[in-house]
């Protein structure tokens, strides 16, 4: 599963330029990350792997700011990446962790963008 950890440790890293290139790269491995799950048919992994995915995504986009061609193009992948966790997680035992996810974060983010 992708980890947080490398988002936590990238938080506290001094550089701007550095933390965008950090997370640039974190999403890289999500996005592989997303497809290896796939390959799998590990829809536990899947749902876990998109869900984090999706806000790295919303923080990529964040960066780049709003209104932009960026934001835009990431806004909508991270739509569509959140979609398949709740997707896969609805076909796990994962399903309450999605609900509360989403509740806490992810669904109250996406609401802004509407």
């Amino acid at each position: 599963m992708l980890s947080l950890v490398a988002e936590l440790a990238n938080a506290y890293e001094p550089s701007s330029r550095i933390r965008e290139r950090n997370l640039a790269s974190i999403l890289k491995h999500g996005r592989q990350a997303i497809r290896s799950a796939s390959q799998l048919g590990e829809t536990a992994e899947l749902g876990q792997t998109c869900a984090m995915t999706a806000t790295l995504l919303v923080h990529q986009a964040r960066i780049e700011g709003q209104g932009s061609k960026e934001f835009v193009r990431l806004r909508e992948e991270a739509l569509e990446t959140l979609e398949k966790s709740r997707a896969a997680i609805t076909e796990s035992d994962f399903a309450p962790i999605m609900q509360q996810l989403e509740s806490q974060f992810l669904h109250h983010r996406m609401d802004r963008w509407k």
